[in-house]
């Protein structure tokens, strides 16, 4: 599995506030855009042609290669997560935004899913909010993309920070630690999130990630 260091975005949507108890599935229907069709937004957030060279001409591609986990490295479960439709809204109540929120479990890779089938996508636009999980009975309960500081041999994700929220294109990764970013690869890959951590047995809670664009 390779990783990938991140560019910034120069558009992004800010994180909105944790909540007291959540779990997969669970605190997206008050931010539901009026039953909108998933696939209906997914198609209509794509990016192509000039959307896209715009795109990346604002944000820039992702950078190559910059490691690899060590071979033999265990395979982690996969969970397929259907994505919701939500929508932001400015004060004076004009839509300016519309994506698809991701409700996600700190135990698995979370696999991004609409309509029953994988997004596949060689870039996309993410803000990531609602974080709320903890590694561990006694340990603290996360609230930040990026909680920690440091690196972890027992990371699974070893250019990750201990504990961060850790993006997915296929097989490979990305390291930035900043809750509202683009990722993008070299090639398509099924859109996935996971946790940066070395035991995943205990994990609990959950975290919400909202992709506002594709390609």
């Amino acid at each position: 599995m390779r990783a990938l260091n991140r560019r910034d975005v120069v558009l992004g949507v800010g994180a909105t506030a944790g909540l007291a108890a959540f779990g997969p599935g669970r605190g997206l229907a008050a931010a539901a855009a009026g039953g909108a069709d998933p696939a209906a937004v997914l198609r209509a957030i794509r990016l192509t042609g000039p959307a896209e060279a715009a795109f990346l001409a604002r944000t820039g591609p992702g950078t190559a290669p910059s490691a690899v986990v060590a071979a033999g490295a265990a395979a982690r479960p996969v969970v397929d997560v259907e994505g919701v439709t939500v929508e932001r809204a400015d004060a004076a109540g004009r839509v300016f935004a519309r994506g698809l929120a991701f409700a996600c479990d700190p135990r698995v890779v979370n696999r991004f899913a609409v309509a029953g089938r994988p997004l596949a996508a060689r870039l996309f636009c993410f803000s990531a909010d609602r974080i709320d999980w903890t590694p561990g009975r006694g340990l603290p309960v996360y609230a930040a993309y990026c909680p920690r500081f440091e690196y972890a041999p027992a990371a699974h994700y070893p250019e990750a920070k201990w504990h961060q929220l850790v993006p997915l294109i296929g097989d490979r990764y990305f390291t930035g630690c900043t809750a509202t970013d683009a990722c993008a690869a070299d090639a398509p890959g099924a859109v996935a999130f996971d946790v940066n951590d070395g035991d995943y047995a205990d994990n609990a809670g959950g975290y919400t990630v909202t992709v506002w664009s594709w390609s």
